[in-house]
């Protein structure tokens, strides 16, 4: 199959990754279009002036670089947590440095753990929606996604922060102007992490992980500078083979975890002074998630369209969840794309089009408008972070907005393409924020603003609409907004967990589960990542493959069927599939 391929041959390279990140690393930074070196002395140890002499003077900008110098100081800004931020705020320069890098690395580490959790649980014959609601494994599992962006952000300011520290020391020394001191300094930096990660957990994938992660997060963040090129990841890159060893090696670590269930126990007990407790702190977040989920449904329809079973609705009638769909009947979807290909990442949308068409099928995908679109959201527009140095001077700005940092590239074009090629297309709101926690302006971006723009670059007014994380389907305030809009909501029965699980092969294991134990409904993937295209594909030769009796459907599709606007496929009685759903569970 195509898309295994992809992953192959690579088990050799997991101990070489420092290696290669630094060097994809030093590959980035000579992407940089540069300026002469100035050999004028430096009044501030800023950014801008250091970088200069290094030739790199493009990063300077970066937000990358925004939160160095003498000491981070705006910890809100690198994570909206304010637990996260408070308790590395505490800790001297050293601490935290450790302290990030281990609680990364044990964010992996309970991911596993609560991989391990929830596919026991579909072995067991849990439907999703069962495990949602009657265990609060995938409510950690979604406090886990929060904290580890959190976790990421900073460690990507750490690793910044101290190679920039570490530069001006260099720039001290007369003469030290060279690339290859920067090379020098970023492997002699993850190398330490490395070594940090591995006194705690010894020989184990989670070093590999963690610093591929955070070497992904410091691209996405120097991709951000203008004049250094679209966003890379996976390291600072150069080149798509660049990336793809990276991938290779953190794919290898991966699988490599699926067979070891009992490796987050090396991260226990914890000492206190060791900075955040990653497991606690889940599990105390995950309690205001559940809580949510749990009266999602209790609401009755505020209106009722006549002939209709599902329309735009505050209520039942305005949200999917595909568990009334016929028996047999899946709808495969994709999030948070679409995803061109950069100086170093592939085009993974494309990838998901072509195996689509291969198998002569039709998917839905969820549309972030920032991803086809490079203005700032109406009404919210963007707001300045600026660092001073101790003498009140600017010495770096950039401009951000309720995602903090803009995306690097937008790809309006792969938007096209799936709606030409007639897959289905809806909004997944402007800048992927956790909706119930933004303003009332910021929610009006990501529903109306998300709107506009997506009508604008697709050509047609989108009908359904995915709150990202699903956060908000419960809340009356928020399903107005989308059922004022006109839009019908759609949530998941099967979630893949590919935004989780590096593991393609896990990924198809417990998308087929979940698959035999639900019987019909909405499967989740994201179109952003390699892991979900290659397990996307054979999801997709499953659902065509004429013996296992399925019938792959968009969201449209289905909605109409449902309605009684089209008859259901090899019925006589158009009313059959609408009479049978009727009194199904929503």
């Amino acid at each position: 199959m195509k898309g295994e391929g992809f992953f192959e041959g690579f088990a050799e390279k997991r101990d070489a990754l420092p290696c290669v990140v630094a060097a994809a690393l030093v590959l980035g930074l000579f992407g940089c279009s540069s300026s002469p070196r100035s050999e004028a002395a430096i009044a501030v140890r800023s950014p801008a002036s250091v970088l200069e002499k290094f030739g790199v003077k493009c990063l300077a900008s970066a937000s990358l670089f925004a939160a160095t110098g003498d000491a981070i100081e705006d910890w809100d800004d690198l994570s909206p947590d304010p637990e996260v931020s408070d308790v590395f705020a505490r800790l001297s320069d050293a601490e935290r440095e450790n302290a990030v890098v281990l609680a990364l690395a044990e964010a992996y580490a309970y991911g596993q753990t609560l991989l391990g959790r929830y596919d026991a649980m579909l072995a067991r014959g849990y439907t999703h929606d069962r495990i949602r609601r009657s265990t609060g494994i995938y409510a950690e599992l979604q406090s886990l996604y929060f904290l580890r962006e959190s976790l990421e952000r900073i460690a990507a300011s750490e690793f910044s922060a101290r190679l920039f520290d570490e530069l001006i020391e260099a720039e001290k020394a007369d003469g030290a102007h060279e690339y290859k001191t920067i090379e020098t300094i970023a492997l002699a930096r993850l190398t330490r992490w490395r070594e940090m990660i591995k006194a705690r957990t010894g020989e184990s994938p989670y070093p590999t992980l963690a610093l591929a992660r955070i070497s992904a997060k410091v691209a996405e963040m120097q991709g951000l500078a203008p004049g250094c090129g679209g966003t890379p990841a996976h390291g600072l890159v150069g080149d798509v083979s660049a990336a793809q060893s990276v991938e290779d090696s953190v794919l290898n670590a991966a699988q490599t975890l699926t067979k070891d269930a009992t490796a987050y126990v090396k991260f226990r007990p914890r000492n206190p002074d060791e900075g955040l407790r990653v497991a606690d702190l889940v599990r105390e977040r995950s309690k205001e998630i559940r809580e949510r989920w749990q009266h999602e449904n209790d609401r009755a329809p505020q209106s009722v369209q006549a002939g209709k079973v599902i329309y735009p609705d505050p209520g039942k009638a305005g949200n999917i969840f595909g568990t009334t769909f016929p028996k047999g009947v899946w709808a495969l979807t994709f999030d948070d794309g679409p995803q061109g290909e950069t100086k170093a990442v592939p085009a993974y949308t494309q990838r998901v089009l072509d195996n689509l068409k291969k198998h002569g099928m039709k998917a839905t995908f969820f549309i972030l408008s920032q991803q086809i679109d490079g203005a700032d959201c109406p009404g919210v527009g963007p707001r300045t972070v600026r660092k001073l140095d101790n003498r009140g001077n600017v010495i770096s700005e950039r401009k951000v907005n309720i995602k903090k940092d803009r995306p690097g590239a937008v790809f309006p074009a792969l938007a096209r393409a799936e709606r030409d090629a007639g897959h289905a297309v809806g909004s997944h709101s402007y800048y992927h924020s956790e909706v119930p926690k933004d303003t009332e302006a910021e929610q009006n971006c990501e529903i109306g603003g998300a709107i506009g723009v997506f009508e604008r670059v697709v050509g047609k007014r989108p009908e359904y609409f995915r709150l990202p994380y699903g956060a908000g389907v419960s809340i009356a305030s928020v399903r107005k907004k989308i059922a004022a809009a006109n839009l019908v909501h759609v949530h998941w029965s099967v979630d893949t967990l590919d935004w989780q699980d590096l593991d393609p092969n896990s990924i198809v294991n417990r998308t087929l589960k979940a698959m035999k134990n639900g019987g019909r409904g909405v499967i989740l993937f994201h179109d952003i990542h390699p892991q979900s295209v290659t397990a996307s594909e054979r999801i997709m030769a499953y659902l065509t493959d004429p013996a296992n009796h399925l019938e792959p459907v968009t969201i449209p599709q289905i909605v109409d069927r449902m309605n009684g606007v089209t008859p259901p496929k090899d019925a006589k009685d158009p009313n059959e599939t609408k009479q049978a759903i009727s009194f199904g569970e929503q």
